[in-house]
């Protein structure tokens, strides 16, 4: 184990040159590369982007996280950009579950539903959040002499069978809600009736979207994939980079303590979870394919 106090002292297989295609990158280009990474990285036990292991058991699985991934290391070290076919945005769009406007399935339904289960279990939310299914499973229970204008279902309350559907997997994102498009509206009269419902929406969440061009681009400013690439290195060899070596050698120009508080969590929370990413991904990608697809009268 050693610290790394030189940019000569880097390892030989580092160079900035070969992150040079990400400067044409969108979020698809963005996606697959990220993913290389973290197929890795959130296996890494312990690690700031994996589940919490037991302290005992630390040591064991991060001798056999290392053993395992060296190979995929190294294919890494050796291509960090790795090429994509044109097709495959459109190959991989037909199977993907990540658009962020879809039909809703009665599958998505029953998996909510397991998931409010379990997140009852945990603690996460109160019992209501899943009693509220009884109104799809249980038969309506005869009315009281003075009947509500809503009739109780096994108990549970008027409220909870009016209350709003929304798909949540719990992993600290906001939740999805579920939303019925009637068809026979003209579109003009959707398009404001969707634009409000996302108004209300993002004014309860803290931050709405971004700029996701210049994200990109911050992105190769950062030198976001070629830290990630060193970080798997650190992890895998024991070694350590100083942080002011590790901004130079990534080309950040802002300092350390900037590197620190910008760069390293962006990464962390990157590895943790790429699914607003996945999700524009989904969107470009149906897009470009739409756009392609238009023929031109001449």
């Amino acid at each position: 184990m050693a610290k790394i106090t030189r940019l000569q002292n880097l390892p030989r297989w580092f160079d900035l040159k070969k992150y040079k295609g990400a400067e044409s990158f969108r979020a698809f280009e963005w996606m697959k590369q990220l993913e290389r990474r973290s197929d890795l990285l959130r296996h890494y036990p312990g690690g700031d982007y994996s589940q919490d292991v037991p302290e005992f058991l630390q040591d064991t699985l991060c001798m056999t996280w290392q053993r395992g991934m060296e190979e995929g290391a190294s294919q890494i070290w050796e291509t960090p950009i790795e090429d994509q076919p044109e097709s495959m945005p459109n190959q991989w769009i037909s199977d993907s579950p990540c658009l962020p406007v879809k039909p809703v399935s009665v599958n998505d339904l029953a998996k909510q539903m397991a998931r409010d289960k379990q997140a009852v279990r945990d603690g996460k939310v109160k019992k209501s959040q899943y009693h509220k299914w009884a109104a799809i499973n249980s038969e309506i229970q005869p009315l009281p002499e003075r009947s509500p204008v809503i009739p109780l279902l096994h108990g549970v309350l008027p409220s909870g069978q009016t209350t709003p559907l929304s798909i949540d997997y719990y992993k600290g994102a906001p939740a999805s809600p579920v939303i019925q498009v009637d068809l026979s509206v003209p579109d003009s009269v959707l398009k404001k009736a969707f634009a409000a419902l996302l108004k209300e929406a993002r004014a309860l969440q803290s931050c709405g979207p971004k700029g996701k061009n210049k994200m990109y681009e911050r992105w190769v400013r950062y030198g976001l994939l070629p830290y990630l690439d060193l970080r798997i290195w650190e992890l895998l060899t024991g070694n350590r980079i100083n942080r002011v070596v590790m901004a130079d050698a990534v080309g950040y120009v802002k300092g350390d303590s900037s590197f620190n508080n910008t760069v390293v969590p962006l990464a962390n929370g990157l590895m943790r979870d790429l699914s607003e990413l996945r999700a524009l991904a989904a969107v470009e990608a149906v897009t470009q394919a739409q756009a392609d697809s238009v023929v031109f009268a001449d």
